[in-house]
């Protein structure tokens, strides 16, 4: 009986040959990145100049783990993360890339404004949930992360920032088209971008503002450009 072993992918060596840069994983990437987990589960891509976990338990300690770095700025020279540094303001990044202490500092009074403007929005965000679920192929055939799993935030983060009802379309529109690649490259000119082309960007600016606003403890920590 012949040997089938010569079918089984090879373990990947770089980041990019399971994106969809490379159109074996684009159309998929599941092999490349079982031959990862079962392999190498954490791979060090020296081009990229980063790691690349695979395994969830590795990826979710990973990310709860505050000692880590996150800010740009703080990357490694050269990396992925690097070109994530806004050049006009080095310092300027989203609450996501904090480092500690700011992000200790600014994270619970706005998360405790942030949810307390969902538990408000209960029903809301239920019904968007089962609306988009029932919208979905009925053949029970489909790609859960376009219909599902993307759609959902999106379309919550756009009711809390006040976008009209008419214009949802095309806020959802800036979000999908974007590939995560050029959310990587153009993380801040693409969502800028995507709310300077909304005819209500003045509200939806004004909706932050009043959820900042919310989280009073936070207001007077903030420093001019957070």
């Amino acid at each position: 009986m012949a040997d089938d072993q010569g079918s089984a992918p090879s373990v990947p060596k770089s980041v990019i040959e399971v994106t969809a840069f490379m159109p074996e994983a684009r159309r998929d990437p599941h092999p490349p990145l079982k031959a990862l987990r079962e392999n190498c589960p954490v791979m060090r891509d020296e081009m990229a100049k980063a790691w690349f976990l695979t395994r969830y338990g590795d990826v979710r300690t990973t990310v709860n783990d505050r000692s880590f770095i996150r800010h740009p700025l703080n990357a490694e020279e050269g990396s992925i993360s690097r070109q994530l540094v806004d050049e006009e303001n080095p310092r300027r990044t989203s609450i996501l890339f904090m480092d500690n202490p700011d992000h200790a500092r600014v994270r619970p009074p706005l998360a405790k404004a942030f949810y307390a403007r969902i538990n408000k929005m209960k029903d809301q965000i239920e019904a968007i949930v089962d609306e988009t679920i029932e919208a979905a192929p009925a053949s029970g055939v489909f790609d859960l992360m376009e219909e599902i799993a993307v759609p959902i935030p999106v379309t919550v983060i756009a009711r809390i920032l006040g976008v009209d009802e008419e214009r949802l379309a095309d806020f959802r529109d800036c979000e999908n088209r974007r590939d995560r690649e050029e959310r990587i490259a153009r993380r801040h000119d693409d969502q800028l971008g995507a709310l300077d082309r909304l005819d209500d960007t003045r509200r939806c600016q004004r909706s932050v503002r009043a959820l900042v606003a919310e989280a009073v403890d936070v207001v007077a920590v903030l420093t001019s450009h957070e």
